[in-house]
């Protein structure tokens, strides 16, 4: 199997896969070889993988994204990296199994996998006598790149074979060492390449009658009518420069938006956190994310007018986004002062990249809605110490201004309002306080370490992002050993330990955790295992009001 005389000539050929898991540095168990070729247009990847036993060779023909299993690949697959700006934060994965069925992501160094990236690229695959051949096409339209002639791109090629638990890559991608994208290879030679105009507009109209109950008021819900309401809005996409990302939303319609995953959200003591899924949103949204969430786009329920920037200039990461949302407004019953007011989201957020897979981080949040904000701003890195060693932090402020009491009423019938302003006097100077984060971690083939330290001060708040509890000192720490036989049947095991504790900022205990484990890997994709847990939590009475005093549960 190999691409015909003509095609071949024009590719660059790669081998030489080694495996991660479950023998790192060794050879591949079977042979793999890619080509890699482009034109003005796409970048193609060409996939021939061999395989002594054909028909043991895993393939579903599944929906898009649906080629992995709880922790590994399901189905045998073949994937590229692409670090298009090579500077080893982030890349682009595209996945493919040996049906055509495809699968991708950004990956970005000290988050892993955001899933809900989806873009245009092409996808062929067919099963053969010797084993499966794979074809992408990747537009260069749909990716980020720098504006320069000539481009220097991180690359890494992968092959998963589940059936042997075992992970191959191209270059040697090993486990003993911190990191992915540090370890790709550079790939030059792409000249003159160009998104070219990358215009996107996506206009919709809407036309419907409805009979809907108007709930409100609770006091006074009552059926509302509209014979004829025709709704017409906007949503476009302009790349500037090949790296910059331009978002305009104008009344957008999100109703063609793929479900959230069903969850558990009744009886839940705090919030259910659910994943964005809304285009508008998607683009770079990994610029956002920090190890306190302050950026929740879930939380703008009901936008009419947004603008939104994102991409990558020389070393600085750049996001920004300017978006209203009617949704407060239309919360409350006809004739109330706050009916048809809308709140108003600013976000700004810049990241420096350092030495070494390190970067330092600035963000400012701002919420308005009526005389009400809540406005934030911190600071947060990410530092590469060694191979193996990782440090972060983030450190960040808040002030907040609750809505008047009349108002909060409503607020606390779920209606609109900023959490934990309902038993704030307004009289007073605004709510204040600050949070703060901190890990260091160690990673590698058989030992791996984290200890981090969280704090929420009781006056802090974030109108736009997920806070699931405030008033709290966290520390937890977790190390795990792998021993690694690599057997004939046993592959490795290993002991886990992990302790919690949770303290408000009086002293009091709130939680403590300890976990023990042991885990036994096979062949096959086997895994058996044993593991104790105990959990120590105590609520007080501004936890649950009927309680009379603190009480302690353990289980």
């Amino acid at each position: 199997m190999k691409p015909n005389g003509e095609m071949e000539g024009q590719l660059a050929k790669v081998e030489d896969f080694r495996q991660r898991v479950p023998s790192d540095g060794q050879p591949s168990s079977q042979r793999t070889e890619a080509y890699l070729g482009y034109d003005a247009k796409n970048l193609y990847a060409v996939f021939v993988c061999f395989d002594r036993e054909p028909e043991k060779i895993r393939a579903r023909m599944v929906n898009r994204e649906q080629l992995f299993g709880v922790q590994s690949a399901a189905d045998d697959i073949v994937s590229i990296d692409l670090d298009t700006f090579h500077d080893q934060r982030r890349a682009y994965i595209f996945t493919v199994n040996p049906l055509g069925i495809q699968a991708d992501s950004i990956w970005t160094e000290g988050q892993g996998h955001d899933s809900s990236f989806d873009t245009l690229w092409y996808s062929k695959g067919k099963l053969t006598a010797q084993g499966y051949v794979v074809w992408m096409a990747i537009p260069f339209k749909s990716l980020r790149f720098p504006a320069t002639p000539q481009q220097t791109w991180g690359i890494i090629l992968n092959r998963d074979i589940p059936r042997n638990n075992e992970e191959t890559y191209w270059p040697h991608y090993s486990s003993r060492i911190e990191g992915r994208l540090n370890q790709a290879a550079p790939m030059t030679g792409l000249e003159n390449i160009s998104p070219s105009r990358n215009l996107q507009f996506i206009p919709y109209g809407v036309f419907r009658s409805f009979r809907a109950l108007d709930t409100r008021d609770p006091l006074r819900p009552r059926f509302e009518r509209d014979r004829a309401d025709a709704d017409v809005g906007l949503d476009a996409k302009v790349v500037l420069e090949d790296a910059l990302v331009v978002d305009v939303a104008v009344n957008p319609d999100f109703s063609q938006v793929e479900s959230d995953e069903p969850q558990v959200t009744v009886n839940q003591r705090f919030e259910v956190f659910f994943p964005e899924k809304r285009p508008f949103f998607i683009e770079n949204a990994s610029f956002f994310q920090t190890p306190i969430n302050l950026v929740f786009s879930r939380r703008v329920a009901d936008p009419q007018f947004g603008v939104r920037l994102t991409g990558k200039l020389g070393p600085y990461a750049l996001g920004a986004f300017l978006i209203d949302d009617e949704a407060p407004g239309k919360s409350v019953p006809e004739n109330h002062n706050l009916d048809g007011d809308r709140s108003l989201f600013t976000i700004v957020r810049v990241n420096r990249d350092l030495w070494r897979q390190s970067t330092l981080g600035f963000i400012i949040t701002d919420w308005e809605f009526q005389d009400s904000f809540n406005r934030i701003g911190g600071v947060d890195g990410r530092f590469k110490l060694s191979e193996n060693w990782v440090a972060s932090f983030q450190g960040v402020a808040s002030s907040t201004r609750c809505l008047p009491s009349g108002d909060r009423v409503l607020s606390a019938l779920g209606l609109v309002g900023v959490d934990g302003c309902f038993s704030f006097d307004p009289d007073r100077a605004p709510l204040a306080g600050p949070a703060y984060d901190a890990e260091i971690r160690r990673s590698g083939r058989q030992l791996n370490y984290s200890l981090e330290y969280n704090d929420r001060s009781d006056g802090f708040r974030t109108a736009p992002g997920f806070l699931r509890r405030r008033d709290i000192r966290r520390i937890g720490q977790k190390v795990g050993y792998g021993f690694r036989p690599e057997g004939r049947w046993l592959i490795s095991w290993g002991p886990f330990f992990g302790t919690e504790a949770v303290f408000d900022h009086q002293g009091t205990r709130l939680d403590l955790t300890q976990d023990s484990s042991i885990t036994f890997e096979f062949v096959g994709q086997t895994e058996i295992g044993g593991l104790y847990n105990w959990d120590r939590e105590r609520l007080r009475p501004k936890d649950f009001p009927v309680l009379s005093g603190n009480r302690d549960f353990s289980r």
